[in-house]
């Protein structure tokens, strides 16, 4: 399973992460949650980042996010 990031084009710190992801090679599955969808508000992504704030990275179960 390769690394899952969570990010939104809105989110300088997201673009910041994704460039990061990019130069280190490091392959990626890019999730986009538009924040006009509320897919970042929903339960589900709750479970991954309880603040429900953007980037957060899903290593295989380990979650990294801004805490």
């Amino acid at each position: 399973m390769s690394l899952k990031f969570y990010s939104t084009v809105a989110s300088p710190p997201s673009l910041a992460v994704q460039q990061c992801l990019t130069y280190l090679d490091v392959p990626f599955e890019l999730e986009d949650l538009l924040y006009t969808s509320g897919r970042h508000m929903s339960e589900e992504f709750a479970k991954i980042n309880p603040q429900k704030e953007l980037p957060v990275i899903d290593d295989n179960g380990f979650q990294l996010s801004e805490r």
